[in-house]
């Protein structure tokens, strides 16, 4: 494990960049968030799905997370709910930092996203999409070398 660099990955809304901002603050640590990065280089996270759909975000966000990487010697990193669970990011994170799931309830992950704009939660049951993601994103949300549980 590297602890120079930290990756926090999860649910959406399940606190990475509140904590990783958080912790950054208490360690006094760098701190980056690869959606700001993304949407910075590339805009809004809904017109990157809108105008290239979800292959075309998630090429942007492998791209971006290696230059992260390149970039980023240490600190605090806060990357999407789905980051690891695309391409080899959650074996690359792996390799070239620690990982950290913060693993809260999808209860409590919906219940923090009622107002927020998210594309994967447009005209959906947030909670039921919670469970759905969790379900299907928990194999590579467990090949983190830690698990914090907010």
């Amino acid at each position: 494990m590297n602890a120079d660099r930290i990756f926090l990955w999860g649910l959406p809304a399940s606190g990475k960049t509140t904590l990783g901002r958080r912790w950054a603050r208490i360690y006094k640590r760098p701190f980056a968030d690869l959606d700001e990065i993304i949407e910075n280089r590339h805009g809004p996270i809904n017109e990157i799905f809108n105008r290239y759909g979800h292959w075309g975000f998630r090429l942007r966000e492998r791209a971006e997370l290696r230059r992260l990487v390149n970039d980023f010697r240490c600190g605090i990193v806060a990357v999407g709910g789905g980051t690891p669970c695309y391409f080899d990011n959650a074996d690359y994170m792996n390799a070239v930092g620690t990982t950290i799931w913060l693993d809260v309830p999808p209860e409590t992950a919906a219940n923090r996203i009622v107002n927020d704009n998210r594309p994967l939660f447009h005209n959906v049951d947030t909670l039921e999409k919670m469970r759905r993601l969790l379900q299907e994103r928990l194999p590579y949300y467990q090949k983190s070398h830690k698990i914090y549980k907010p």
